[in-house]
């Protein structure tokens, strides 16, 4: 194994299951092809290689190098079920690899007795979106009918017209002959091809990231909720069944004659009536919020500058153990303007850590562009919405969590400035 490469993994290796070390997996994932086989002998926790403390940023990167030597390793995490996260993302990581994966989830399809472990397997078929992987998911819509809502979902990934038919006629043929919300918005997104960001195609940087107010999980989509309630589903059919048997099951016609997405709704300022945009991530009016946003932006960066924080994964780092500090505060009142301004800090290094922008030196040349522009059109004087600002530079050395506040206020850093 290269010195480079043994570095990287042996750093990303190291980091606790709460870290997401980005900068460093971008370096691997640029490495390709030739980083597989160290990544793989890190998860088998071969003799000479660092031992994950967690394999979920292993498994991703597998997933963005997007090479068949991935495939078995990748089935092997799909299968562990019992590890819902890692499942998915190896899920998800098949997908992305896509063609070359396809006959080892039609074995699993086909042959695997474990209902969840197939289920992962049909959304993978789904992701990939290859006209092989349709016909199999076609075949099993009549040989799997115990799925066949998983199978339907898959099956909307296609936005074939004539599948919705097909789904329509297996769902009256269910033994069950109750109503499936699941089955009955497959069959309307068949027809209707509203846009959608499969979870595939969203930024890894962001997407995988563990959150603690996700449970320290990466943010759930519809695969993931699919599997919970199944799950709930098998330990409680009787009580299930009662209730989908009070629900009035749809015709054809009346699936197809619904809006299952609803009306877009734009957002306008109340103030001027203006559209809202959005600025580095947060949603502004031109006139009278831009600036002011951008100048909390601004200020919340040059803090953690001082403070001695460089980059944007450890300020999103610093930010989640705000997060689980800020949520067990007596104060409501102090909790929530706490909680409001950490969600815009979250937001804000999202947006930049998508672009690629890891410096804070880097993130705040670009905000004092977007500060300078958006104070020409400022219209009104809300003042600084900046509170509890360090009143004393600390150098270019980091602060303590538990280390006195070096704004002089008696206080743990993390109750006073560490905690804007």
């Amino acid at each position: 194994m290269a010195e480079d490469m043994k570095e990287l993994l042996q750093k990303i290796c190291a980091c606790e299951t709460a870290s997401y070390p980005v900068i460093e997996m971008e370096k691997v994932i640029n490495l390709g092809e030739a980083a597989v086989p160290a990544i793989i002998s890190c998860l088998k926790e071969e003799a000479g290689f660092p031992h994950p403390e967690d394999d979920l940023p292993l498994l991703v990167m597998l997933g963005e190098i997007r090479s068949p030597k991935a495939i078995d390793i990748l089935i092997k995490y799909l299968r562990d079920v019992k590890n819902d996260i890692t499942a998915e993302v190896a899920c998800e990581g098949l997908a992305k690899i896509g063609i070359p994966a396809i006959p080892s989830l039609k074995e699993i399809v086909t042959a695997e007795k474990n209902d969840i472990i197939r289920l992962y397997a049909y959304a993978a078929l789904g992701y990939i979106r290859n006209e092989e992987a349709h016909e199999i998911l076609i075949t099993q819509l009549e040989m799997d009918r115990k799925l066949a809502s998983a199978i339907a979902l898959a099956l909307s990934r296609y936005k074939k017209k004539e599948d919705a038919e097909r789904i329509y006629r297996i769902y009256q043929e269910l033994t069950e002959n109750i109503f499936n919300p699941d089955i009955e918005e497959s069959i309307w997104f068949c027809v209707n091809p509203a846009p959608e960001i499969l979870p595939i195609d969203k930024n890894w940087r962001v997407r995988y990231r563990r959150l603690p107010h996700h449970g320290w999980s990466p943010a759930i989509n519809g695969l993931g909720i699919m599997a919970i309630a199944y799950k709930a589903i098998m330990t409680n059919r009787e009580g299930l069944r009662g209730v989908r048997k009070n629900l009035k099951r749809l015709s054809l016609d009346e699936i197809l004659s619904q809006n299952m997405i609803g009306p877009k709704k734009e957002e306008f300022c109340e103030d001027c009536k203006k559209r809202i945009v959005y600025q580095a991530g947060l949603p502004i009016c031109p006139d009278h919020t831009a600036y002011p946003i951008a100048v909390f932006q601004e200020e919340f960066i040059k803090a953690y500058l001082r403070l001695g924080y460089t980059n944007v994964p450890e300020i999103l780092d610093l930010l989640d153990d705000l997060y689980e500090e800020t949520k067990n505060r007596k104060n409501k009142t102090e909790q929530k303007n706490d909680m409001e301004k950490i969600s815009m800090q979250y937001i804000t290094m999202y947006y930049f850590i998508e672009r690629r922008t890891y410096s804070l030196q880097d993130a705040l040349r670009e905000l004092s562009i977007i500060k300078e522009d958006a104070e020409k059109n400022y219209k009104i004087d809300f003042g600084s919405i900046m509170q509890n600002q360090p009143k004393k530079q600390a150098g270019n050395r980091k602060i303590g969590r538990n280390e006195p506040c070096p704004c002089e206020s008696g206080k743990k850093y993390k109750k006073c400035c560490g905690a804007i």
